[in-house]
């Protein structure tokens, strides 16, 4: 990031229903992050191999992302 920002990280399934939340809107220091996805659901549960979207909101911005997990 190239300042510091309010940034969140979430996982849909194609339906449109949150898969998991990676990182609840917390602010960010600006450079480089790294967020890992485990491929599991908020309940802990291994989700299915597929199409996934991920979704990285960075102060008023929106980003969105196709994901594919393979198992």
């Amino acid at each position: 990031m190239p300042q510091a920002a309010t940034l969140s990280v979430e996982v849909f399934d194609l339906l449109g229903q949150r898969t998991r939340k990676l990182v609840p809107p917390s602010r960010y220091s600006s450079g480089t992050h790294r967020i890992e996805w485990d491929g599991r659901d908020e309940a802990g549960h291994a989700v299915a191999s597929g199409v996934y979207l991920l979704r990285v909101q960075v102060d008023d911005r929106v980003l969105s992302r196709k994901l594919t997990l393979l198992r």
